[in-house]
């Protein structure tokens, strides 16, 4: 089984190890390509595919309640969408969805567990990823 995953700007689980593989995504809906990575997990004995499928980029996809960080389009371009949890969930593309937190688990698991993982993930880190750390808006709209 499949899984593809939408990352968005969000204990300990042993793995053995792991190979990476970076691909690209073009979403229909609006012609963006994205930078994905596939994790391939040692088999853990169970039979059950171990892969995972990860947006190495923000989503940019321009749904209703998302904006721009500060309301400004070049930040769209650089750092994705901000979305309201709701709206993140529409906005999936066919065949991908929000990150659960167990998604999450087993990602830090992959880089060391919680306390390291963030480091490696986030953007000029150690890992593929890359991932962008794009803000966020306040309830009240303040950014």
């Amino acid at each position: 089984m499949l899984k593809n995953i939408l990352s968005f700007v969000f204990v300990l689980l042993f793995v053995s190890g792991f190979t990476q593989e970076l691909d690209t995504f073009t979403d229909s809906r609006d012609g963006y390509s994205y930078k994905t990575v596939r994790f391939k997990l040692d088999d853990d004995g169970s039979g059950i595919d171990r892969q995972r499928i990860w947006f190495a980029e923000n989503l940019r996809y321009n749904a209703d309640d998302s904006h721009c960080y500060r309301d400004l389009d070049p930040y769209c371009e650089k750092f994705g969408r901000l979305y309201t949890y709701s709206s993140a969930l529409e906005s999936c593309p066919e065949g991908w969805r929000v990150p659960t937190a167990t998604d999450w688990i087993e990602l830090f698991a992959l880089y060391g567990g919680i306390h390291k993982a963030g480091n490696i993930i986030k953007e000029d880190g150690e890992s593929m990823l890359n991932l962008q750390y794009a803000g966020f808006t306040r309830p009240d709209g303040h950014f």
